[in-house]
């Protein structure tokens, strides 16, 4: 065994750059190295932050952050769905359904979603209790008490919540799955769905690093990321509901 690990660290310290790249799967490098630009593109240009930059006059309008929301909502959209659907459809030529966009195990994901649902829907509403989850939650605080616009900007985060499902459980997870086995594939995307919630509160943080493991799981069991989005979209829309209850004291 120790004749193995030493001849294994021989090989590892004889490989350079152009080894590497030619013994890669072409495809999954592509799809790894995209998906990490269009995650960086996000956090740099397409949430909240950068909206105000760009669109400086809107920072006095009473309703700016519903705006500067929707934006990062449908920012996510175009980098994270958009985009990375025409690389896997246009460029590698594969055919989409291979990256979890199906209904997959029908049976074995709704019984999954039935038993793990009343659960997110639990977690959500004690999260709200936090102070931290309160004040961060929904990102629009102008949609607090306003019913129509509640609704409008839930919908958007939806939209949001199939492109983070796309990206992280769908191309990075069966891209790399399909060569370096499920273990890789759900480690592989847990670590980037994890570190991007840096700065969020402590218990999201910490929570991101389960349920990564776990949508990434029920991703691969499925071969769909429907289920985990299911999931996800309930954790995330029931949150902003129960937060903003909170700060209406309706609860």
């Amino acid at each position: 065994m120790k004749k193995n690990r030493e001849d294994s660290r021989e090989k590892s310290a004889g490989l350079n750059l152009i080894s590497v790249l030619k013994k890669a799967d072409v495809e999954t490098t592509a799809l790894i190295i995209v998906s990490t630009i269009v995650l960086t593109a996000w956090v740099y240009y397409g949430k909240q932050d950068a909206f105000y930059r760009f669109f400086p006059g809107i920072q006095n309008l009473k309703s700016a952050d519903f705006y500067a929301t929707i934006y990062e909502y449908v920012s996510a959209f175009i980098l994270m769905f958009v985009l990375p659907l025409v690389l896997v459809s246009v460029i590698t030529k594969t055919n989409i359904r291979e990256y979890g966009l199906r209904a997959g195990n029908v049976k074995y994901g709704l019984r999954f979603v039935a038993i793990a649902l009343p659960v997110v829907v639990l977690i959500a509403f004690l999260g709200s209790m936090d102070k931290t989850m309160i004040n961060e939650y929904p990102l629009a605080k102008s949609v607090i008490g306003r019913p129509g616009m509640f609704v409008v900007i839930e919908f958007f985060y939806l939209i949001y919540y199939i492109s983070w499902e796309f990206l992280f459980r769908g191309v990075m997870l069966f891209s790399v799955e399909r060569v370096y086995g499920p273990v890789a594939a759900i480690l592989v995307q847990l670590i980037p769905s994890a570190l991007v919630h840096i700065g969020k509160p402590a218990s999201e943080s910490f929570g991101a690093i389960i349920g990564g493991l776990i949508f990434g799981y029920l991703a691969i069991r499925t071969r769909s990321f429907i289920y985990p989005l299911i999931l996800h979209a309930c954790l995330g829309i029931f949150t902003d509901l129960f937060t903003m209850l909170q700060r209406l004291n309706l609860i």
